[in-house]
Parts: C-alpha cells; sequence; structure tokens
C-alpha cells in the first residue's frame, strides 16, 4: 500500500517487474495505485454490504421509522407504510406531523417545541394517528437525535403499533363503564322508589353514560299492542314536554326491527317532533330492549350534536340497554309477585270488610286509600245510576276537586264514562280525553280542570251495572293494562257491596222512617190521653157541679124555713111570747 502522502511504498520489500530506473519505479507505483484501487474496491463491498445489512435490518424491523431532518421525511420504511397507509414514496415527500391525527396535533407540536428547548420528555409518547384511509390508529413513538447525517443533523423516530392494545384498553373501559352503570342501574330498579321515579332514574344515567342531552324509555303495552312513554330523563320533563300520543318513528323503527335505528342528522327526517327540533336535537339514537327473545321496548337517547352516535356510543347503548333488559324483567317478574301479594292481601282485607260493614262511606274511604298503594290517581268517584231519572248521582268522592262536581251532585247521565260503560258493560280506559263532540261535555270538563286521562269501570250487581267507578290523574297515559286488571280485580266486591249498601240504607231509610211514625204515633197517643184525661176531668167537674148544684138546692129547701123563721124572729122579736101567752 502507498502513503500518497510520503511518497513510500508500503510492503517489506518491492518486487521489481520493470527493471531498474524511473520505468522500473514508475511501474513500482502503478502496481501500489492498482492494490490500492483493490483494497479500496473491497472496502466499498464491505460498504455496501454494511449498508445493505442495514437497509435490511431497517426494512424489515417490526417497528416503524422515519429518519427525518427536522419534520421532513427523508426515508421510512415498509413498517411505516403498513402503520400509515402512504407509499412510503409519500411519506418521503411529506411532513412528519401530516400523519398525526388532528385531535394530537397540537400535542406533537408542543413535545417537539420542548424537546428543541432542551426540556426533558417522555419516551415514547402515544400519538393517535390518521392514516391516508382516514382510519385511526394508535402508536407508541420514540425520538432519538439529533443524529449527525451526511445532509446535517437529523432525528430517528420510530413507532410500534398500539392500536390493537388501545382498542382492548378502550374494550375494557367500556366494559367497566357498561358493568357500572348496569350495576347502578341495578341499584335504581332494586330501590323503593315508585316505577316511574326508578326509570326516569334509570333514563338519566343512560343518558350521562353516553354524554347525551335527553332520552326516554317506551314500552310495549300489550293491550294496545302499541308503545307507550314509561320514562323521561329530566331534562325531558323540564324542557321538552313531549305530547304521550306523539309518533315515534325512529323508537317504532327500532322495536318493529329489533336493531339499533340511529340517525344522525335528526332535522333532515320527515316527520321529526317539532319539540325536538325546537330544543335543538339533531342526532337521535333508538335501541330495542330485549329480554331473552321477548322485546319489551325502546330507549331512545337524543343530543344537540350532529353526527353524535358513534360506533362507540351504540355499542355502550347496545350492551348495557341489552342488561337492561334482563334487569327489567327480572324486576317486573319480582314487581308482579309483590303485586299479587299486595293485591291478596288487600282483596282480602276489603272482603272481611264489605262483608263485616254495610257503611258504604267507610268502605269506600279503605278501599281507596289500599287501591292507591297499587294504582296511582288523583281522584276516585262512585256514580251510582238513577236508571228513572237519567241521571248520575256522585256517591262516594275522593282526591282533587272539581266544581260542580262533588260528593252528592246530581248530573245528566248522557255523554259521560258511565253511559258508555253501562251500555258495553265493559272497562273503558281514555288518555288525554279531548273531544269536539259537544255530546261529551262533561268528560271534556274534567278534561279542562287538568284530569287527563280516566279509567271507568262497571259496577254490577245482579247482572246489571248500577254504577261505575271512575279514576282520573292528571298524568296522560297514566293507566296500563295492569292497572286496568288490579282495578277490575278489587271492583269486583264494590258492586255487590255497593248494592248491598243500598238496600242497606233504604232498609236504614225504612227503619228510620217507621221510627219516625213511632214516635208520631206515641206524640198522637199521648195527645189523646191528655185529650181523653183532660174530658174525665171536664166530665167530672161538670158531674161534680151538678151534684153541688143538687145539694146546694136541697140544702136552700131545708133552710129556707128556718131563715124564714130566723127573720121573722128578727124583725117580730114578741111573736113567740105571745104565743106562748095564747097557750
Amino acid at each position: 500500500m502507498i502513503d500518497l502522502l510520503s511518497g513510500d511504498i508500503g510492503g517489506s520489500e518491492a518486487t521489481s517487474t520493470g527493471g531498474s530506473g524511473p520505468e522500473g519505479h514508475f511501474q513500482q507505483i502503478l502496481s501500489g495505485l492498482e492494490s490500492m484501487r483493490n483494497e479500496l474496491a473491497d472496502s466499498s463491498q464491505v460498504l455496501e454490504r454494511s449498508k445493505s445489512t442495514l437497509q435490511s435490518v431497517v426494512d424489515e424491523s417490526s417497528a416503524a421509522l422515519w429518519i427525518c431532518e427536522l419534520t421532513a421525511v427523508r426515508y421510512a420504511n415498509p413498517q411505516a407504510a403498513a402503520i400509515t397507509g402512504y407509499s412510503q414514496e409519500e411519506l418521503s415527500a411529506m411532513e412528519f406531523w401530516n400523519i398525526i391525527h388532528p385531535d394530537h396535533q397540537a400535542m406533537f407540536h408542543d413535545m417537539r417545541a420542548r424537546r428543541r428547548s432542551g426540556e426533558d420528555i417522555p419516551n415514547p409518547i402515544e400519538y393517535k394517528l390518521l392514516t391516508k384511509q382516514g382510519e385511526v390508529r394508535w402508536a407508541d413513538f420514540s425520538v432519538a437525535g439529533p443524529v449527525d447525517f451526511f445532509w446535517g443533523p437529523g432525528f430517528v423516530m420510530s413507532a410500534v403499533d398500539a392500536t390493537n392494545r388501545k382498542r382492548a384498553e378502550e374494550i375494557i373501559s367500556l366494559r367497566n363503564r357498561q358493568l357500572e352503570s348496569l350495576f347502578d342501574i341495578a341499584g335504581i330498579l332494586a330501590g323503593v322508589a315508585s316505577e316511574s321515579e326508578k326509570y326516569s332514574s334509570v333514563m338519566n344515567r343512560l343518558v350521562e353514560m353516553v354524554s347525551g342531552d335527553a332520552g326516554t324509555i317506551r314500552i310495549l303495552d300489550e293491550s294496545t299492542e302499541s308503545l307507550v312513554r314509561l320514562a323521561v330523563s329530566e331534562l325531558w320533563l323540564d324542557e321538552l314536554p313531549v305530547d304521550h300520543r306523539s309518533h315515534s318513528a325512529i323508537a317504532s323503527q327500532a322495536f318493529r326491527t329489533g336493531q339499533p335505528v340511529v340517525v344522525n342528522d335528526y332535522l333532515a327526517v320527515d316527520r321529526a317532533n317539532p319539540a325536538l327540533v325546537r330544543a335543538g336535537i339533531q342526532s337521535v339514537a333508538a335501541i330495542p330492549i330485549w329480554s331473552s327473545a321477548r322485546k319489551l321496548g325502546v330507549v331512545t337517547v337524543c343530543s344537540m350534536s350532529p353526527n353524535f352516535f358513534g360506533r362507540e356510543e351504540i355499542a355502550m347503548l347496545t350492551a348495557v340497554v341489552e342488561g337492561l333488559g334482563v334487569l327489567m324483567e327480572k324486576s317486573r317478574l319480582a314487581g308482579q309477585l309483590l303485586r299479587s301479594s299486595q293485591e291478596n292481601k288487600i282483596v282480602d282485607e276489603l272482603a272481611l270488610t264489605m262483608t263485616s260493614n254495610l257503611d258504604m262511606d267507610q268502605v269506600y274511604e279503605q278501599f281507596t286509600t289500599e287501591a292507591n298503594k297499587l294504582v296511582k290517581f288523583d281522584r276516585a268517584a262512585i256514580n251510582v245510576i238513577d236508571g228513572g231519572r237519567n241521571s248520575l248521582v256522585v256517591k262516594c268522592l275522593v282526591g282533587s276537586a272539581v266544581p260542580g262536581m262533588e260528593a252528592g251532585t246530581v248530573f245528566p247521565l248522557d255523554g259521560t264514562f258511565t253511559q258508555l260503560v253501562a251500555e258495553l258493560g265493559d272497562t273503558i280506559v281514555r288518555d288525554y280525553p279531548v273531544w269536539d263532540d259537544p255530546y261529551w261535555e262533561t268528560e271534556r270538563y274534567f278534561a279542562d280542570s287538568g284530569l287527563l286521562s280516566a279509567i271507568c269501570i262497571p259496577l254490577f250487581a245482579q247482572g246489571s251495572v248500577i254504577a261505575s267507578f271512575t279514576f282520573r290523574s292528571k298524568e296522560p297515559g297514566a293507566f296500563n293494562h295492569n292497572d286496568r286488571t288490579v282495578l277490575e280485580r278489587l271492583c269486583t266486591y264494590i258492586g255487590p257491596a255497593l248494592a248491598n249498601s243500598e238496600l242497606y240504607q233504604r232498609t236504614r231509610d225504612a227503619e228510620d222512617a217507621l221510627r219516625e211514625s213511632n214516635t208520631q204515633l206515641q206524640r198522637t197517643l199521648a195527645n189523646l190521653e191528655e185529650a181523653q184525661d183532660q174530658i174525665v176531668q171536664r166530665e167530672r167537674m161538670e158531674a161534680l157541679g151538678s151534684m153541688s148544684s143538687g145539694i146546694a138546692h136541697d140544702f136552700n129547701n131545708a133552710l129556707t124555713p128556718i131563715i124564714g123563721y130566723a127573720e121573722l124572729l128578727l124583725n117580730q122579736p114578741n111573736v113567740l111570747d105571745d104565743q106562748e101567752t095564747a097557750t
């Protein structure tokens, strides 16, 4: 090898092939240069082999690698292309931060500025990526550098795909949230509040779980085969007073298909509920409630944000509502068992009261108190039919007062629920009773007084409808199929009891009349006896007067000569002496 700086020929001894002299020396130089060229070629091959090995290692690395000059990508390996969806050439022509999801770009630039200022930052850092295809992925990024490259300082960025781990964490987090929500819901349903209060709390929990704005639970009313509102969230109660009868096409579709229905642009829906539109609702999701193979109802959650319901929110709602269906069915069965036990107890107590007490006022007071434990109502009244006058009499009344409809009020039978149940011989349930027909003026009067729903049950005695028991509520749709069954069962005993009470009342009235008649007769007899005594006394006095008059007359007859002689003697005192002298 030749040291070009000193001109010395490398090696222990030069081998002469071209003789001595300048030519030989030049030949030696050429030979040395040839040897140097061969060595350089060998070094180049080694370098190429090293470069090839390094390229192979980089290309076959399981981690995505970027070599960057500041933020400009100089090189990206195949794994970087695989994780981002861009080709290696596309990556090499773009700024590195373009692959960072918009949600994390501010964090990326902040970390970059802190690194450049010499601040110690975490390594690796978890970033959210946005692929060329719009897919969201996650990666743990590590940064090495600055490193001196032939173009100047640069950085080596490596990333390990964390998408599966992140999704697993999200699934675990989702499951934990689902379990937490189901645990809360189970606690709510196991509480002692009323059914409406329980399910309102459940609805609040579901809305809160997905950060929604409002929601409602509708259940199937088997008697009408339609969805009726069971509960609403607090926001709906306070700010969205939706008519109970309003049609919900989205909820109906979810119930009919048994699949979630999501509308992320509610304003574009035909027949959108005006109340929801006015409230600013823009996204709606309806999830059917299942229990085994039986559909129970639909949960609807609303948001004021467009495109609110994504895959995660729907998965969350679907899973929790599925658990809700199981809890609702268990709660329903437990409620039925408890309700049946309460019904049997109340029926037994009422039957005992009705068979041992003919005072209908006392029976009615106990009946309404016990019935209100099973069915919530605001007013209850027994309306007795007076067929002779085609009228009704409000016999017993409890609850909300309606002017002109107090106990004892008599009003026409026509245009009343009582007339209708008397004709049908069956119970009727009316929600929000408002009619244009003036025939129903009486019932419209109740509705105008704030009683918006009613259930009217015929009361039978000896096969005929003698009265009705009408329960009214200020809430529309307050009475369902279960309420009807319970009240009909309880009212079974009211008809005969009412008839017995009426008979008892008539008997008592007859007894009172007889007692009054006896009293009057006694007074008449007393008057007669007094008059008789007076007559006897008068006759006695008359007899005594007659007797006294006779005695006086006889006495006068006896006294007349005596008095005459006495007067004679008084007038002629010497008469007696002259008579004695004469004799």
